[in-house]
């Protein structure tokens, strides 16, 4: 459960990604097995979420780059807490049907880990199936001064 807004802020680290089918449990990773991710959360409510596929190559041509789109996910806007949830008002993403959206995710924090999981949504990854995802985040320590 989130208690307040100081639980959440920092910036996290993506460890883990999947997908899971809500029908049949199937789980997948979502960008493969160490997934590039981080997650801002500032202390004046702003959260800011950047996610790659493992090992990405530098795009060469124009397909490179559709194929570059589709391996990442990247939004930003301002996040409210309620309960166990983080609720993010979408104001700048990289798919601009998210812009105007509210994400909503439910979590809680184990130790260093912050644990998210969606509602249940239609993906194309799992040919157009219901599923849930799960992300895993490490809290990123400080820098030193």
């Amino acid at each position: 459960m989130m208690k307040d807004q100081l639980q959440v802020t920092g910036v996290w680290k993506l460890e883990s990604w999947i997908h899971e089918d809500v029908e049949s449990h199937e789980r997948r990773a979502v960008f493969g097995e160490k997934p590039n991710g981080c997650l801002v959360l500032t202390s004046s409510g702003r959260l800011v979420a950047l996610l790659t596929g493992a090992e990405r190559e530098p795009p060469k041509t124009e397909r490179d780059r559709i194929e570059a789109f589709g391996s990442m996910v990247a939004y930003s806007g301002k996040y409210r807490l309620e309960a166990d949830r983080i609720i993010t008002r979408v104001d700048i993403a990289w798919d601009e049907a998210q812009v105007g959206t509210d994400q909503v995710r439910h979590c809680r924090i184990d130790g260093d880990r912050l644990m998210i999981e969606t509602d249940p949504f239609v993906s194309p990854r799992f040919g157009g199936r219901m599923v849930r995802s799960f992300l895993t985040w490490q809290r990123e320590a400080p820098e030193s001064a």
